[in-house]
């Protein structure tokens, strides 16, 4: 954070919380700011996976192909969550993704129900749905922005792009920065 410590924006969340007042202004804009940041690396680590090459190989075996069905399907996943919020209901990682979940399996099945696809239309769809999803990411923050630091979870799908960009060799420290 910019202007605030990140001490002092908690110290602020949690004073809220004791005196049972509504957010600030200050800490809602700090809340928002930060989700934009967020957004903003999102669509850098997209333009960064886009510009990966074709014969790109992750430790695990995949190629460009599978990780962009694998991004692909998270984003899906984060819509879906998006709706949710939208509507008004709060962000709570675990009533959407169970402690329990099995994400191998998960994982899997992204790549099974797009076995058919092409490296192209794989990373076409990867395209696609994060640009829906940056729309709405966008459109949440504008119009529905909730007054709880938890949705700044969902925000930080760029991170998981940060980890498989690393694991394609890419140095990602100034996405990071």
């Amino acid at each position: 954070m910019d202007n605030i410590s990140l001490k002092t924006f908690i110290f602020l969340k949690k004073l809220k919380k004791i005196l049972k007042c509504p957010v600030s202004n200050f800490v809602m804009e700090k809340l928002k700011e930060q989700a934009m940041v967020s957004t903003d690396k999102l669509k850098l680590t997209t333009k960064t996976f886009m510009e990966l090459p074709e014969d790109t190989n992750l430790p695990n075996g995949w190629g460009k192909r599978e990780l962009a069905l694998h991004l692909e399907g998270w984003d899906e996943e984060m819509i879906k969550v998006s709706e949710h919020i939208i509507a008004g209901k709060p962000f709570i990682w675990t009533e959407y993704f169970p402690e329990d979940l099995d994400l191998d399996e998960v994982n899997q099945s992204f790549l099974d129900k797009n076995k058919k696809l092409s490296s192209s239309e794989a990373v076409k769809k990867f395209q696609d749905t994060r640009d829906k999803l940056i729309g709405i990411y966008e459109r949440i923050i504008e119009n529905y922005f909730q007054d709880d630091e938890r949705l700044l979870n969902f925000y930080s799908l760029w991170g998981h792009d940060v980890h498989h960009l690393k694991q394609a060799g890419v140095d990602t420290k100034e996405i990071e920065s």
